[in-house]
């Protein structure tokens, strides 16, 4: 485009372009206002995609009151308790208590950090609240986190080790191709390794 002399640095603009076909934009946040939302969950506890029909933040009801009925085998928790865990104590991002200087947020609880990760934490903070979700990974003990390995553009994923009862827990999240590739084993319906 810039080489045509059609680089558009404002998108109201592009309506003095002519026959547009194709807009290019980054990803800073121009469109999307820098916002994310968690409009799905895929698990093999369905082998389905599970959304909520309104695509508003609801965690459905069917996969909420299954997944807290299947435990999850040697950690002593339910799959969605697992699920909250992994991404709680794998992320950056974090939940603070609201002291009312960001109109933008309401709530007793804001999301701060990595807008991906806010996602995400604003999807568990719709089932459970801002305080019960934080409370995933304030509560949990310090000493149990053995070592965390940063995302880089290099591996393209980021993992935490936790110590969970006599095992080691590894929780890795990124991109797909990487991630799956690491995978010898899953959780099926039935919470079975």
């Amino acid at each position: 485009m810039q080489a045509e002399n059609n680089l558009v640095r404002k998108l109201a603009s592009s309506e003095t372009m002519g026959g547009v076909t194709h807009i290019c934009s980054d990803k800073t946040g121009t469109l999307t206002q820098n916002k994310m939302t968690v409009m799905a969950i895929y698990t093999s506890l369905f082998d389905k995609l599970c959304t909520d029909q309104a695509l508003g933040l609801k965690l459905p009801k069917e996969f909420n009151g299954v997944a807290n009925e299947v435990q999850v085998e040697g950690t002593g928790k339910s799959l969605w308790d697992f699920i909250v865990q992994s991404v709680m104590l794998n992320s950056s991002a974090r939940i603070e208590k609201n002291d009312g200087s960001n109109e933008a947020e309401t709530g007793d609880y804001i999301t701060t950090g990595n807008v991906t990760e806010q996602g995400i934490f604003k999807f568990f903070m719709n089932v459970h609240g801002g305080k019960e979700t934080n409370a995933v990974r304030a509560d949990f003990p310090k000493e149990d986190i053995l070592t965390t390995v940063p995302f880089t553009s290099s591996r393209k994923r980021a993992s935490v080790a936790i110590k969970t009862g006599d095992h080691v827990t590894i929780f890795c999240k990124g991109a797909p191709d990487m991630v799956f590739k690491t995978v010898t084993h899953c959780i099926d319906a039935e919470g079975n390794k």
